[in-house]
């Protein structure tokens, strides 16, 4: 993946801290261990640095370990003469992450200054790889478990974007490398240097920011930002994936001029699920009200891709109108794509309300019978629908053995008794 250079927004584009901030000491052991590497056969130490994670000429991150608690620390401080603005900028990013509490976001545990006046902030350290080198490392995805991967990463990407918004943030920078992916799938969003609060969504900048390959038709023309931006974002780290490429390639100036002269069209993928793609396509879309509405709403497709949905037939259904009948016979299972939907048995009245991805009669494709209950729409919906049929046809495509798809259904029904039982 070709390594692109991010455009900073000033503090005074953004919005510098109100507030007069007195910044109070850090732990002197934790500032004494940036300056002295040694000390790892010291019993008495707490902290120890244990390596230096980046540098340059703002300042340096180290890797360091709290001895007393068992973790792993990011310390990131300033240089030694760090000016007024650099410091609002790195204070305002410490503050946010800690209003943002969200475990896509890294935890922070304590900011200051050390006894040169420097300011520092410690947090959690983050282990994995970026999107980036997932992506040099795993080429462009098409189909297995890499593509489950890179949907799981993009559904939880959505939702720390989404409890973001709720916050009044937009990130603005969102890229392969901004995204750290852990040992265990779970998905840190880096780097909130340009983070744009709500004060300042669909008003002009008066200056650029982002990384030019992954710029946003807004971005470029100082259109108004929001959280339509961070959608278009999520669409560039998905090409980027697909296609193993930034969605533009070429100088800040060659980029940033053909999207203002209107031509930031992107052609779609062609690897990948063809719903996937569509989606992506949606995403990068230049007028931001033709992008999925929010973060929340681009989630939500994203788990139909995952849970190949996309290519069932759909039903709609009228507020009132009933779905399935108990005691009727039927091999037609549905998933409820979105409305909301109830479920009555006889004898019982309501036994339970249905939202959006919950699945009902799916025992019916594979065994038929009768309805055990009647479904009815509490206002419109919108379902996918799986016949018997279509069922069968798939899992003769598939080439499993009928005896094994046998004890499959056996074993199924099995299930379904014992849940039945009181």
């Amino acid at each position: 993946m070709l390594d692109l250079p991010t455009l900073r927004l000033s503090p005074d584009a953004l919005v510098v801290l109100a507030d007069s901030l007195t910044l109070a000491p850090v732990d002197p052991e934790l500032s004494g261990a940036l300056d002295d590497p040694g000390g790892a056969d010291d019993p008495a130490r707490r902290y120890v640095r244990v390596g230096t994670l980046g540098s340059g000429g703002a300042g340096e991150v180290f890797a360091v370990e709290d001895r007393l608690l068992k973790r792993k620390m990011a310390v990131k401080r300033l240089s030694s003469r760090p000016t007024t603005d650099l410091t609002s900028a790195f204070l305002r990013e410490a503050r946010l992450l800690c209003t943002l509490e969200h475990p896509t976001v890294t935890p922070v545990y304590a900011f200051g200054i050390d006894p040169s006046g420097r300011p520092l902030i410690s947090m959690k350290r983050v282990d994995g790889e970026t999107l980036s080198a997932w992506i040099s490392r795993e080429g462009p995805v098409r189909a297995g478990s890499a593509l489950g991967a890179l949907l799981d990463m993009a559904s939880q990407l959505c939702d720390g974007l989404a409890a973001a918004h709720a916050r009044g943030w937009v990130h603005a920078d969102l890229k392969p490398g901004n995204l750290m992916r852990g040992p265990h799938g779970e998905l840190t969003v880096l780097d909130w240097g340009n983070a744009l609060p709500s004060s300042r969504w669909g008003t002009p900048l008066g200056q650029l920011c982002g990384t030019v390959g992954y710029l946003s038709p807004e971005q470029a023309t100082d259109g108004g930002l929001g959280p339509h931006t961070d959608v278009y974002g999520v669409g560039a780290c998905l090409f980027a994936a697909l296609t193993r490429r930034p969605l533009f390639t070429g100088s800040a100036t060659q980029i940033v001029g053909r999207l203002a002269n209107g031509d930031g069209a992107i052609v779609p993928p062609e690897v990948g699920p063809e719903p996937l793609r569509e989606l992506v396509q949606a995403c990068l879309a230049i007028d931001p009200a033709d992008r999925p509405a929010s973060a929340a709403a681009l989630r939500a497709r994203l788990d139909r891709v995952r849970r190949g949905a996309w290519d069932l037939p759909r039903q709609a259904v009228r507020e009132g109108e009933t779905v399935i009948t108990e005691g009727d016979s039927g091999d037609t299972a549905y998933l409820l794509i979105e409305g909301r939907l109830e479920v009555l048995q006889e004898g019982r009245g309501k036994v339970r309300e249905l939202g959006p991805d919950d699945v009902f009669g799916e025992m019916a494709p594979l065994r038929g019978g009768r309805r055990t209950g009647t479904v009815r729409a509490l206002e419109p919906a919108t379902l996918a629908v799986l016949s018997g049929e279509a069922l069968r046809r798939g899992l003769a495509h598939s080439g499993l053995p009928g005896r094994f798809v046998g004890a499959l259904v056996e074993r199924l029904i099995q299930l379904e008794a014992d849940r039945a039982r009181p």
